[in-house]
């Protein structure tokens, strides 16, 4: 039969595991500090393009409303020209 190991032979055991267990755990924390990193660097990324398309949409915004503008003088200035030239007309 086998023989049982001894007191030393666990504690040697026991001192290898606790060893692995904290590679394993220094891998894991390594991963997930990559991970992290990988993440941080997208939502910068992401973050910067919202604001990209934010100030996009708000330089649309002003050349809309100043066209708006335009179009409502020019209208106006046609109303104008169309009553003065019936005031002398008649």
């Amino acid at each position: 039969m086998s023989e049982e190991p001894d007191n030393q032979d666990l504690v040697k055991r026991f001192e290898l595991l606790k060893k692995d267990f904290e590679v394993m755990q220094a891998n894991v924390n390594s991963t997930l500090n990559e991970m992290r990193a990988d993440m941080a660097k997208r939502d910068a990324a992401l973050s910067d393009r919202i604001a990209s398309a934010a100030e996009r949409m708000a330089t649309a915004s002003d050349r809309n409303a100043t066209a708006r503008w335009w179009q409502t003088g020019a209208l106006l200035a046609g109303i104008a020209i169309a009553v003065a030239v019936i005031i002398a007309v008649v």
